[in-house]
């Protein structure tokens, strides 16, 4: 199995349910732009000096509504993933 295969295969419906384990609510086109920005950086979130910018990026995806801390736990949740 490709490490990334994880991010490609996860639908819209199961991001929303780990968005809410995360207390996370944004609209559902936000949702959509923030997991393709995550499928899109798989690179990113192996890399801390990348991560950091890709957590910049979804914050402004999100008009800053997420704080650096909640993108910064999305994007931990996914790193053991990106390592199989």
């Amino acid at each position: 199995m490709s490490p990334f295969h994880y991010l490609s295969i996860l639908s819209l419906n199961e991001f929303s349910k780990i968005l809410e384990l995360y207390d996370i609510h944004v609209s559902r086109t936000t949702q959509a732009k923030i997991l393709r920005a995550l499928r899109n950086n798989t690179y990113a979130i192996m890399n801390h000096t990348y991560s950091v910018i890709l957590e910049d990026y979804i914050c402004g995806l999100t008009d800053h509504q997420l704080s650096r801390n909640d993108v910064h736990l999305l994007i931990d949740y996914f790193k053991p993933y990106m390592n199989v």
